[in-house]
């Protein structure tokens, strides 16, 4: 069960999901008023230590208020590039996933409520190829719903785990509009890795250089 609001008496009046809203908003001044990154991951935290274990967080970069009376993640996070990376972290970081019509596609205008509007699917489609592989990565594990997060600090890069049994991803965003490199933790250097976007094993070193709102999406080799 849903709750369409963020309170936390939703969960002890029998809903399971309700709204990250606090994310969603620091999300965006992440990537609007370049605030760290590391914030992502203390108002997960925030959230979370605010609900019954096992509920969950909905996690999105639109929902039908926004795109309809605010603005589209084309228009919060930088251009299609933007809104790609920004759901790449809100996806992966332990949430129920929510896409919204429009953003499959990177719909930049409104999309109003009370008159028809037709999805334009030719309109960007290696977006939706994207929105396809992140789903496809994000069902093919339990690690993303159930599994443990490590975060490390970075101001311009979101960069964390997530570990069930057997299974651990590395997932790396540049929030930023710009190439960052970046050093790796040391729990991290010299590991291998598939790249689950492109299944081409990726060994680490010491550092990794990030295009600019790029990301990657790794798995443990065991």
């Amino acid at each position: 069960m849903l709750a369409e609001g963020q309170r936390a008496d939703h969960f002890t009046s029998g809903f399971q999901i309700n709204y990250a809203w606090d994310f969603y908003y620091n999300l965006k001044d992440v990537y609007g008023k370049n605030k760290s990154a590391v914030s992502i991951f203390t108002t997960h935290q925030a959230e979370y230590n605010n609900i019954p274990a096992g509920a969950m967080k909905l996690r999105y970069t639109t929902n039908h208020d926004e795109s309809a009376w605010e603005g589209t993640p084309v228009q919060f996070f930088g251009g299609t590039s933007g809104a790609l990376s920004a759901s790449a972290i809100t996806i992966f970081l332990s949430a129920v996933p929510l896409l919204y019509d429009g953003q499959e596609v990177g719909r930049a205008s409104l999309l109003p409520f009370f008159t028809r509007d037709p999805i334009q699917w030719s309109d960007h489609p290696e977006m939706v190829d994207a929105y396809e592989k992140f789903m496809d990565i994000y069902g093919e594990s339990d690690a993303f719903k159930k599994g443990e997060l490590t975060f490390f600090s970075n101001a311009d890069v979101a960069v964390f785990t997530k570990t069930y049994n057997d299974d651990t991803y590395l997932i790396i965003v540049n929030v930023r509009n710009a190439s960052k490199e970046i050093s790796l933790d040391v729990s991290l250097q010299n590991t291998t890795w598939t790249d689950k976007l492109s299944d081409e094993a990726v060994s680490l070193g010491d550092s990794v250089t990030i295009p600019a709102y790029g990301y990657m999406i790794l798995k443990k080799q065991l």
